[in-house]
């Protein structure tokens, strides 16, 4: 049997001495995600047509109103004024069975007119009142397209995503789609992460947060 023993050049010390210390042991642990706003915004459009114009991009600062882009008006405006027609209709045949109907009064109270005949001109003003009030009401619903071809911001924020462009039809459905994302405050941030169920349970509420993102990688944040 050899036996060998290695030994050192004498110049390096084989031991390493320090002071006796005192202090907490940190479990730490790790997971990756994305960063997001705190509170953010999805604008779509509840009408469909096509994209007029674009009037805001990527990182543009918005107030609450601001115009974000417009859709082709002319197809709402013509049904504006269709709807302005057929209530100017229904208001005139309201007119016409009213002057009936007083002029039925009238010949009743004279004792020339029945209690049937009185009942039709009745119903058939009543009609007429239905049908001005179905008119009005398609009127404002009409006009509550057109507004909506107008896509407004709905917060205070910076645009973060847009997802359409001049030209490009917008086809409102039950889900409207996102045409904006407009982030309310970037100076706070919630990052969304998945960590691992084994270390989960060493997650508590209030602990403190270390974390790095790709554009700066050089520098560590705390949440």
């Amino acid at each position: 049997i050899a036996w060998f023993m290695l030994k050192g050049d004498g110049n390096t010390a084989p031991y390493r001495t320090a002071d006796v210390d005192r202090g907490a042991i940190t479990r730490s642990v790790s997971a990756t995600g994305t960063l997001q706003p705190v509170v953010s915004a999805n604008v779509g459009s509840t009408v469909s047509g096509p994209v007029k114009t674009v009037e805001v991009d990527f990182n543009s600062q918005v107030t609450v109103g601001q115009v974000l882009a417009r859709l082709d008006p002319a197809p709402f405006q013509q049904r504006v004024v269709q709807m302005q027609a057929s209530l100017a209709q229904a208001q005139a045949q309201y007119a016409t069975a009213n002057a009936d109907y007083q002029r039925y009064v009238t010949l009743n109270n004279a004792g020339f007119a029945s209690q049937q005949l009185m009942q039709q001109q009745r119903a058939a003003r009543d009609t007429a009142a239905a049908a001005v009030a179905g008119a009005r009401a398609n009127l404002a619903s009409a006009q509550t397209d057109l507004d909506r071809s107008v896509i407004r911001s709905p917060i205070n924020g910076v645009v973060v995503d847009r997802q359409v462009n001049v030209g490009q039809s917008v086809a409102a459905s039950f889900q409207a789609a996102t045409l904006f994302t407009i982030a309310q405050d970037l100076s706070h941030l919630q990052a969304n992460i998945t960590v691992d169920e084994a270390d989960i349970g060493d997650v508590r509420q209030g602990q403190d947060v270390d974390f790095t993102v790709d554009a700066f990688p050089d520098r560590e944040f705390q949440g």
